[in-house]
C-alpha cells in the first residue's frame, strides 16, 4: 500500500530520527499524527494559540503514542513530515 503521506516529503515516511536513530514512530502513528496535527491545537486543549508549537507537538506525540521526544527531537519529527510549528 502506498503510503499517502509518501508525496508529502521527499523519501516518503522518514524512517531514521537525528543521528541515525530509528524512528518510534511507525507510518501508521505518522499518518494518525498528521491528521490529529490538522485538527488543530484546540481540538486538543491548547487553546492559547491557534498554532502548534514544538512544546504541544512533543506533548501531543506523548499523549496519542505514550513516547517522550524533547522539543529539539519533536521539532525535528515534525519537520520531517512537513509539519512546521
Amino acid at each position: 500500500m502506498v503510503s499517502r503521506l509518501a508525496g508529502r516529503w521527499a523519501g516518503g515516511i522518514g524512517v531514521q530520527g537525528s543521528g541515525g536513530e530509528k524512528c518510534r514512530l511507525d507510518e501508521r502513528r505518522l499518518e494518525r499524527l498528521w491528521a490529529e496535527l490538522e485538527r488543530g491545537p484546540a481540538a486538543h486543549g491548547f487553546v492559547e494559540e491557534q498554532h502548534w508549537t514544538s512544546a504541544w507537538g512533543a506533548d501531543l506525540i506523548a499523549v496519542l503514542f505514550h513516547v517522550r521526544y524533547t522539543l529539539r527531537r519533536a521539532s525535528y519529527l515534525l519537520h520531517r513530515i512537513g509539519w512546521t510549528p
